[in-house]
């Protein structure tokens, strides 16, 4: 999947802001997985924030971002992973609330070939995905939102911005009960997590990793973060959002950073707290290294520009 015109425009705006407004210690790396969209993303941040691309200080690196399977680390079994998304819908059941946004989404986008898929009760299937009702809603959820980022007509026109706002909880809701249970994450996320506390202890200046919300969510349910990104749905992950962490000495803030809004783009950029009070170093360093299997992290590769 590659990237809008207006997404990349939006991206090398924010670039633009957050080099005149919030002052990232320098020198600012950027580190992509192999998505061409996140690699496209990458280049117009940093021509934004620098004026050029700087190719010295851009790398696409796996190895801040997939798992390294093999005899120490194997894939986790279908009957493993459906266990683990089973223990999440018990814990997280679909609410009367999410229900009611499903069937708005679709009333809102009219009955298709599969008919009415909120019918369809939210299941693990035999191969461990999360499927059904809550799985078409997230999807539809997430293309909507992409139709918005670039500035496309969302829904076949029937529905607005602030429906598609009204929506969010649908996109978090599945990726809480899909991706962030602990077994799942600590066998298929050890990658970003280990790859943000090495950066974390070599303090030296600014790394960006561009990567997916499913970064966000293991970040999230690792270190027990949330936060409410005014308008939009708390623990929203939106398209150009992020982590941001900033240690000094032994503490860590930790904030989410998003556009605030997806109408222009002016890439002007809001910022909350991601948790109650600042984290030490120690304690994140614990939380993450729980979190994760160093077993199935592969080394990261030189900085070479990519």
């Amino acid at each position: 999947m590659s990237c809008l015109p207006r997404g990349l425009k939006l991206m090398e705006a924010s670039g633009k802001w957050l080099r005149d407004r919030w002052l990232l210690p320098e020198p600012v790396h950027i580190s992509s997985d192999d998505s061409q969209r996140d690699k496209d993303t990458s280049r117009a941040l940093l021509m934004g924030f620098a004026g050029t691309e700087q190719k010295e200080n851009f790398i696409t690196d796996s190895a801040s971002f997939d798992t390294l399977y093999s005899d120490a680390c194997p894939e986790l079994t279908a009957a493993e992973e459906a266990e683990a998304r089973r223990e999440q819908l018990a814990i997280w059941p679909v609410s009367s609330d999410l229900l009611q946004l499903q069937a708005k989404l679709f009333s809102a986008l009219g009955t298709g070939v599969a008919g009415d898929w909120t019918a369809v009760p939210c299941h693990v299937s035999d191969t461990g995905q999360i499927v059904g009702s809550c799985q078409a809603a997230f999807e539809f959820t997430e293309r909507l939102l992409m139709q918005a980022g670039g500035g496309l007509t969302m829904g076949w026109g029937n529905l607005s911005f602030e429906d598609v706002q009204a929506l969010l909880p649908l996109s978090t809701y599945y990726l809480r009960v899909s991706l962030a249970a602990p077994k799942l994450l600590k066998r298929k996320q050890p990658a970003i997590m280990r790859s943000v506390l090495s950066a974390l202890e070599a303090d030296d200046g600014t790394e960006i990793f561009m990567g997916h919300d499913t970064q966000l969510v293991a970040l999230a349910a690792a270190l027990d973060l949330s936060w409410d990104p005014h308008p939009y749905h708390s623990n929203a992950t939106l398209p150009g959002s992020a982590l941001r962490f900033d240690r000094r000495g032994d503490d860590v803030e930790i904030s989410y950073i998003y556009p605030d809004n997806f109408l222009d783009d002016h890439g002007a950029m809001g910022s909350v707290s991601a948790s109650t009070s600042s984290i030490s170093f120690s304690k994140l360093r614990r939380q993450l290294e729980l979190g994760s299997d160093a077993a199935c992290t592969m080394s990261s590769e030189p900085r070479i520009p990519r």
